[in-house]
């Protein structure tokens, strides 16, 4: 009987204790290391993934189309049209049935115009807006304002087209803003969320257009003190700065609006991961969100531009925010209420809309469809204080009346919130 051949075992190289041994953490030093990878790795991730989230532009075709259909002012209605953004469950179908009904039934007309040049190298876009005439017919001499949208959304969204239906009613003209990259305005070389890079630069074009009418698609030019702007979230952001670098806009009401882009990313990281991990992880996002989009996008702040030494008359500002919202945080509100109180022979402070509402499951840009009576109220005073108008309209009987979500803090909107007539 043959042997049975013996092998020899076979080893492979001994493990020299690195970071690949299995027994790692059984020494301190090695176990901080791979701790130190693992925590590099995650912030890495996490940092890339919340910076290209911030400047990464959304769908432009976002409530352009509904069903194969161009959606316009003319079909805005609720069959047609369901692409609302932030509008919870708070908004009563009257108000609804009333806002698709006037608009649908209301002269509209697309309109085009170039944004303004900038200064630091930033491109003139060709951009567009909704031309909404006031209801009252007043054959181009009504007051205007250019109202501009925030992150993420175009002319579509209901953030500007209820309020720009409740100025209608009260007698002021709009002009609803697509910012360039958004909507159907044109695309730039810089093809991601710029914030303050350039989004002042379209709201100036859209009120130099709304001021000077040079094709007559408005009726006829206007004199800038009867021309204002008005910004919700990131469009308050650009309206703010516009505000600050034209001296002749006549005043400006700004909702929800941020003032500091850093801060922006960090409300709406901390969304995801919490408090100090959204701290943590804005630090490296923010310097990435810039070199991602390729141009600096805090470049002109509302700060800066609202403090800017040349401006010399003062003007009137309206500030409206939500102390629950947690896309912007209301700390930013409060630090655009310091910007303007530093500047009081720049700014009146004229009204602060101010509230604490829940309209679940959003908390943001929607304070105006939570209790629409008095928001127009109050949108309307104040307008018609900037415009030298009759101040009667604000409270006509002839106005629609709505129901309003109770109390001050609705949580239970939808199906079980209490409704009372104005």
């Amino acid at each position: 009987m043959a042997a049975v051949p013996r092998y020899e075992q076979l080893e492979g190289p001994k493990n020299d204790g690195g970071l690949c041994h299995s027994n790692c953490c059984k020494k301190p030093l090695c176990c901080l290391g791979c701790l130190g990878v693992i925590v590099l790795a995650l912030f890495s991730v996490g940092s890339y993934v919340a910076a290209s989230g911030f400047v990464t532009l959304h769908d432009r075709t976002y409530n352009l189309t509904s069903g194969g259909k161009m959606v316009t002012p003319h079909n805005m209605s609720k069959k047609v049209y369901r692409g609302f953004m932030f509008l919870g469950q708070c908004a009563s179908d009257q108000l609804l049935a009333d806002f698709y009904l006037k608009t649908e039934s209301s002269p509209w007309k697309l309109v085009t115009f170039p944004s303004r040049k900038g200064e630091a190298g930033q491109e003139v876009a060709m951009l567009t807006a909704w031309w909404l005439p006031a209801f009252t017919g007043q054959n181009g001499t009504a007051p205007r304002v250019v109202i501009s949208h925030g992150f993420g959304s175009n002319f579509n969204d209901q953030s500007v087209q209820i309020p720009g239906y409740f100025l209608r009613s009260v007698g002021i003209s709009v002009l609803l803003l697509n910012l360039r990259d958004h909507g159907s305005s044109q695309n730039t070389s810089v093809h991601w969320e710029t914030f303050g890079y350039a989004y002042q630069l379209d709201v100036l074009g859209a009120w130099d257009f709304a001021v000077q009418d040079p094709d007559g698609d408005l009726g006829g030019g206007l004199a800038p003190e009867k021309v204002g702007v008005m910004g919700f979230s990131q469009g308050g952001y650009a309206a703010a700065s516009a505000f600050g670098l034209e001296p002749k806009i006549a005043a400006a009401w700004l909702d929800s609006t941020p003032v500091d882009t850093r801060a922006s990313l960090y409300a709406g990281t901390k969304q995801t991961v919490g408090g100090f991990l959204a701290w943590l992880i804005t630090f490296g996002a923010y310097p990435l969100a810039n070199a991602i989009a390729g141009v600096d996008l805090n470049l002109v702040p509302p700060g800066l531009a609202l403090s800017r030494p040349e401006i010399t008359n003062k003007r009137s500002v309206a500030v409206s925010a939500n102390k629950l919202d947690n896309t912007v945080l209301f700390s930013q509100t409060e630090d655009l209420l310091s910007i303007l109180k530093a500047n009081p022979k720049k700014y009146e402070i004229f009204e602060q809309y101010i509230v604490e509402e829940e309209c679940v499951p959003e908390f943001h840009v929607n304070i105006q469809i939570w209790r629409p009576g008095p928001y127009r109220e109050a949108l309307c005073l104040f307008w018609a204080h900037a415009f030298d108008m009759d101040h009667s309209i604000c409270v006509s009987s002839e106005l629609p009346k709505f129901p309003e979500c109770q109390p001050v803090v609705c949580s239970e909107c939808g199906s079980n919130w209490t409704r009372t007539d104005m």
